[in-house]
């Protein structure tokens, strides 16, 4: 059968597991069912890119040698019917992979942007215009990091575990503000400054042991 024909997809399970897709060529005076091999842009062994099409699809077939027996699926086409995941407009600057569930991985040649996104919100959004990386989550949360440093936003708590230490360093003021209570608990706890301590109770301070209690210093005002 010489040139390419059209055919629409009836199975993409091989039962030979050979990656060979079932096709119906309608261009044939009697349509028939035949096993075609899939192009893809990779495929060694175990290794490649998988993208089959769905049942339904249209794809482009070629023979080898124009043999009927020796089919190879070129690629899928996009129509009235089976419409491209995005609007290409002028210039040319979108590109994007979209699997059937709305799983997408999107360029945008214009602003420099690579987004990978779930239907349901989740998304990684790279961006060189913005020099950022945004991380978003259908919760709420969302880490962006930006020039201006990172920031960590979460719709409930943040909590951090770690099998080993935990370390705060930074080169200038650290600071710690809640509207509620601040709690601070361990075995002991050591607070050291290089100029002065300041503890200040607007409606009381209380500072007790149920052991000794040692207040020493170069001068001690108690008031």
């Amino acid at each position: 059968m010489k040139g390419l024909k059209t055919a629409i997809v009836n199975n993409n399970v091989d039962p030979f597991a050979q990656g060979r897709i079932q096709i119906t060529l309608p261009s044939l005076t009697t349509p028939i069912h035949i096993w075609a091999r899939m192009g893809n842009l990779y495929a060694t062994n175990h290794a490649g890119v998988t993208f089959i099409p769905e049942i339904g699809d249209e794809v482009i077939v070629g023979f080898l040698n124009d043999d009927i027996r020796y089919p190879i699926i070129l690629g899928s086409l996009h129509s009235s019917t089976q419409q491209q995941p995005i609007t290409i407009k002028e210039g040319n600057t979108a590109k994007a992979i979209t699997t059937f569930s709305g799983l997408k991985i999107a360029f945008d040649d214009d602003r420099k942007t690579i987004t990978i996104a779930t239907p349901a919100g989740n998304s990684v959004s790279i961006n060189d215009d913005e020099k950022s990386i945004l991380i978003k989550d259908q919760n709420g949360n969302q880490i962006n990091m930006t020039p201006d440093g990172i920031l960590i936003d979460s719709a409930k708590n943040i909590e951090l575990n770690a099998k080993g230490e935990i370390i705060f360093n930074a080169q200038q003021q650290l600071s710690a503000i809640a509207k509620g209570d601040v709690k601070i608990a361990g075995l002991n706890i050591n607070a050291t400054a290089d100029m002065g301590i300041e503890i200040i109770g607007n409606a009381a301070a209380e500072l007790s042991s149920n052991g000794q209690t040692v207040i020493k210093g170069t001068m001690v005002m108690i008031n």
